[in-house]
């Protein structure tokens, strides 16, 4: 317990975004050695990290960092850290820790959704690249989501989500959250529609 407790007080933890930080910080760990949380997305996390990393740490005692993800990760955060000049250069330990999936019930869910709104105004908010593919492949799979109308919009949680649905799936987001959560995806998406429903 003694060691946990100190592990804890004393390990700095990187995030992306405020809501990664809390949870983080719900763990356990102290607050003041989260950091990141100002940051946006995985590129403005690997630039603060060579800052940081690089200013607070002795030269003798640059470790790997641990770093945690998920088999489907992005090379972003990684390409960054090792192409910095090998004075800043920071090396990374990788370890898979969890797998992204899409839940069971979501086809269903989504059609119901999709089919309910016909004739509407809605949005298509994706928080992930998974989540991207599996709406854009059911849209593709028959649910008319496109309506003439042109009143289904999409919105992405970040600039990594918008970048796979450009380059994968052709489909540039109507908007993309500055912050990644969802208010900043709400945020985003009052002001498209403040816009978009300016009197003429």
């Amino acid at each position: 317990m003694e060691e946990t407790r100190a592990f804890l007080a004393n390990t700095t933890v990187y995030v992306v975004g405020p809501a990664t930080s809390a949870a983080v910080v719900a763990l356990g760990f102290k607050e003041e050695n989260v950091r990141g949380k100002h940051c946006g997305n995985g590129a403005v996390l690997a630039e603060y990290i060579l800052e940081d990393y690089n200013s607070t740490i002795p030269e003798d005692r640059r470790l790997p960092l641990l770093f945690l993800n998920n088999e489907k990760r992005g090379d972003i955060i990684p390409n960054i850290l090792n192409g910095a000049p090998e004075e800043r250069r920071v090396q990374l330990k990788e370890l898979i820790v969890y797998e992204t999936r899409v839940v069971e019930e979501f086809p269903d869910e989504f059609r119901k959704v999709m089919e309910a709104t016909k004739g509407t105004t809605r949005w298509i908010v994706v928080f992930s690249p998974t989540g991207a593919d599996a709406a854009w492949d059911l849209l593709k799979g028959g649910i008319e989501a496109e309506t003439d109308d042109g009143r289904t919009y999409w919105a992405s949680i970040g600039p990594t989500t918008e970048r796979h649905m450009v380059e994968k799936i052709g489909k540039r987001p109507d908007v993309v959250a500055a912050k990644p959560s969802p208010e900043g995806a709400w945020k985003e998406i009052n002001e498209f529609m403040k816009c978009v429903y300016l009197p003429k």
